[in-house]
């Protein structure tokens, strides 16, 4: 339970991961401990209890839960799982599309000054006011108030 609660730590918070975490023995033992209901899958409520149902995590389990939901049902099937525990750095353009969308809130096809002051804040909660429109002022390249999918791709880069 100790590695447990390391591992799904430093995820839920975005830190290293411990040597050993990408081994597949390890991945099976974490995600059937996070498997409560035994459905082979672990929800956002799942993942929320490693951190004692603290929901101060609630953005960042979304966000993780978004950006891994290959088949979109809501939960992470063990392979999705095993992508985060592979603690991948690079996303793929389908991942970042969904995340684009997840912001998006209006559906227009871009994030305009709102929407992007509402992912700073679920992204870096700790980020101040002032830090937040500097990154959003560095993502619209063209300087026009709104960040396309392609403005977003690369400012992720």
């Amino acid at each position: 339970m100790i590695r447990l609660l390391t591992l799904t730590s430093a995820l839920a918070l975005g830190l290293s991961l411990p040597a050993g975490a990408q081994n597949p023995e390890m991945v099976d033992e974490v995600f059937t401990e996070l498997d409560a209901n035994r459905n082979g899958l672990v929800s956002a409520e799942e993942l929320r209890s490693m951190s004692g149902g603290d929901r101060s995590q609630e953005s960042r389990i979304a966000l993780m839960i978004i950006m891994l939901d290959v088949d979109g049902d809501g939960a992470l099937s063990k392979e999705e799982f095993s992508v985060m525990m592979a603690g991948r750095s690079e996303i793929s353009d389908e991942q970042a599309r969904r995340l684009f969308d997840h912001f998006d809130t209006d559906g227009n096809g871009v994030i305009d000054v709102l929407e992007g002051r509402a992912a700073m804040a679920q992204m870096q909660s700790n980020v101040s006011e002032a830090e937040q429109e500097e990154a959003l002022f560095r993502a619209d390249a063209n300087g026009d108030g709104e960040i396309t999918y392609d403005e977003f791709r690369k400012a992720g880069q």
